[in-house]
C-alpha cells in the first residue's frame, strides 16, 4: 500500500498532495477504479468523463466559452472568493449594535459579467507573468 506524500504550499499556505489520475473509459473498464481507490476510500481524478457532454463537445452549447457564459449569467449575482489565504469571517454590528451583519474580506457580490472581465484581465497579467 503506498502512502500518499503530503506537502505544505507555502505560497497557498495549504497541505497539498498528488492525486492520481485516471483516464475514462480505459483506466476503468478493467475494475481498477472499484479495487484501488473505491475499496480503499482513496481520492483520483477522472479525466474525459464528461468529453462527450453538450456542455463540453458542443461549440454553440459549451460553457467553456466566455461569450456563452457572459449570455447565460449576465447580470447575476455571484459571491466571490479572492484570497485563498484568509477566508476568515467577521462579525460586524448594524445600527442598533447587533452583531448579526457576517462579512468576508475576500470576498465580494458582483453580477456575473463583471467576474468574468476580471477573469480575462487575471489570466492575461498571468500570461504575461509567464513569459
Amino acid at each position: 500500500d503506498a502512502q500518499i506524500e503530503v506537502r505544505f504550499d507555502e505560497e497557498m499556505q495549504v497541505p497539498v498532495c498528488d492525486i492520481p489520475r485516471l483516464r475514462y473509459p480505459e483506466d476503468l473498464a478493467s475494475g481498477r477504479f472499484e479495487l484501488d481507490f473505491v475499496a480503499q476510500s482513496k481520492a483520483c481524478i477522472i479525466e474525459g468523463l464528461v468529453d462527450d457532454w453538450a456542455a463540453v463537445s458542443d461549440g454553440d452549447r459549451t460553457w467553456r466559452r466566455v461569450e456563452r457564459l457572459e449570455q447565460q449569467l449576465g447580470d447575476e449575482l455571484l459571491d466571490c472568493g479572492f484570497d485563498p489565504k484568509d477566508s476568515r469571517m467577521m462579525h460586524f454590528g448594524d445600527e442598533e449594535g447587533e452583531p448579526e451583519v457576517l462579512f468576508n474580506p475576500g470576498r465580494l457580490r458582483m453580477p456575473a459579467w463583471a467576474f468574468l472581465e476580471i477573469a480575462k484581465l487575471r489570466q492575461g497579467a498571468l500570461q504575461l507573468q509567464d513569459a
